[in-house]
């Protein structure tokens, strides 16, 4: 059977390397063998140079959604304050996962197509010293807009809060420096400038935002961060 070649005109899925495609086309390995670690091992030490961080990269079998929620209920706690920089579809996603868990949102939203200025955001830090975390966007899916998140995040890093960035449709297509712009959890998405099939997420964790995950019991069992870290300590996942 012949199939016709397809062009994905999308932000993702995103056309897929035919070396990709063949590697899937391989026997299956068990999940549970040293065979299976060395592979996840080096797939981390390949991500963490691509997210330009040193910090823990975990790998998540659910879309890019699931990975963003289980920023959220690992960062903030139930009754907790949040700030949600909005000005687009997937800004808007940050903010309705924070209401869905019970966090009190503060919403700085700015028409679609326009940036967020990091003099803003530290002013609004400035009235709610209360805030635990910042949610951010790399590059907006819906417009194309990219954010200043290096000087957000010098702003952010300057507090107590976390630096959450969605970077699900940008990194890999456009520059993001995770331990020098000090965001403390980056989450990307395989199916978009990765180049590789929907169904893998990746969230990278600083030493900071451990901190904060480890500070209060999250309502979270397949997305509890501190199980992924805890079986990554021994090449595994949960």
């Amino acid at each position: 059977m012949v199939f016709p070649k397809r062009r994905l005109m999308t932000p993702g899925p995103t056309q897929t390397p035919q070396s990709a495609r063949l590697a899937m086309a391989r026997e299956l390995i068990n999940h549970r063998t040293d065979e299976f670690r060395a592979v996840i091992a080096e797939a981390v030490e390949g991500l963490k140079y691509v997210f330009h961080t040193a910090n823990d990269v975990l790998i998540l079998s659910s879309s890019g959604s699931g990975a963003m929620e289980a920023a959220v209920v690992n960062s903030a706690p139930r009754g907790s304050k949040v700030l949600v920089l909005e000005s687009g579809k997937f800004a808007e996603r940050w903010r309705k996962i924070a209401e869905a868990f019970g966090i009190e949102v503060v919403r700085y939203e700015l028409p679609w197509g326009q940036a967020f200025a990091p003099d803003q955001v530290a002013e609004l830090l400035r009235q709610h010293p209360d805030i635990v975390a910042v949610f951010a966007t790399l590059m907006e899916t819906s417009t194309g807009v990219g954010h200043d998140i290096a000087g957000i995040g010098q702003v952010v890093g300057r507090t107590p809060a976390l630096f959450v960035v969605d970077g699900i449709s940008g990194v890999g297509a456009m520059e993001c420096r995770t331990d020098d712009w000090n965001i403390d959890i980056l989450v990307v998405g395989a199916q978009k400038a990765l180049m590789t099939p929907p169904g893998l997420a990746f969230v990278a964790v600083s030493a900071k935002a451990w901190r904060q995950i480890e500070s209060f019991r999250h309502p979270a069992f397949y997305f509890d961060l501190s199980a992924y870290r805890k079986a990554a300590a021994a090449g595994d996942t949960p």
